[in-house]
This record gives structure tokens, C-alpha cells and sequence, in this order.
């Protein structure tokens, strides 16, 4: 059974005007994904703890992407290189297009949508 996430705007910070992103491979990354996100959505926030940023519908909390910098020293294999996490309604998508069953922590692999592939989908939600 897919679990809705809880919005999180409380840490949220806005990005500077007009001063380079310095994470998750910063301008280039937020220029890759800029074509996905809806103009409405407005600019990219930085994540509160790893290295990242995320997009959130401000009319609807529960639609976000977040987009994190890989490690490659994760002992999640699925974190390993820059991914993806894609919130819709508060239920996560994975790597298949479909809603993950439970949360992240118990579907990691597929919560965490290599960036490379989420490029790829035709949409912001859909494969």
C-alpha cells in the first residue's frame, strides 16, 4: 500500500537571486531538471541535509521532486549516484513509474529514481 508523505515546508530556503547553486552539481543540475518543472512551481529550494535541491507545488504540498547528490560511498546502493525522489499527491513514485509500495526506507531502490533515468520520462510524474 502506497503511504502519503508529509509536506515539509518548514525548513524550506529559497535559493538566491542571481547566485550559482554550489549543490547537487549545482546550476547544471537545476538546468536539467528546469525543463520538467512547472513554471508555477517557481524556483528550486536547497535541501535542509544533504546536498540537493527540491521543487514543491505551491498548490499542492504533497506534489514535490527533490533531486540529491549522489555518494558513492552510500551503503544504499540506490544513492549512490544523483537521484531522484518524486512525490505526487504525497505517495512516491519509483523507477517503474508506479507508486512504491510503503515508504522510502522500506522501498529504497525504487524510491530513489536515478537522475540520468528521471530525465528521460516523458513527464514530471510519468515514465
Amino acid at each position: 500500500m502506497a503511504h502519503r508523505a508529509k509536506p515539509q515546508w518548514d525548513y524550506l530556503v529559497p535559493l538566491p537571486e542571481g547566485r550559482p547553486l554550489l549543490r547537487a552539481g549545482g546550476q547544471k543540475t537545476v538546468a536539467e531538471a528546469q525543463s520538467k518543472i512547472p513554471k508555477e512551481w517557481g524556483n528550486a529550494f536547497t535541501n535542509k541535509k544533504k546536498e540537493g535541491v527540491r521543487w514543491i507545488d505551491p498548490k499542492n504540498g504533497n506534489n514535490s521532486i527533490r533531486i540529491d547528490k549522489g555518494d558513492p560511498n552510500s551503503g544504499n546502493i540506490s544513492q549512490r549516484v544523483d537521484h531522484v525522489i518524486i512525490n505526487r499527491g504525497g505517495v512516491v513514485i519509483g523507477r517503474n513509474g508506479q507508486p512504491i509500495n510503503g515508504y522510502i526506507k522500506q522501498d529504497a531502490i525504487n524510491a530513489h529514481v536515478p537522475k540520468s533515468d528521471w530525465l528521460g520520462w516523458r513527464d514530471l510524474f510519468n515514465k
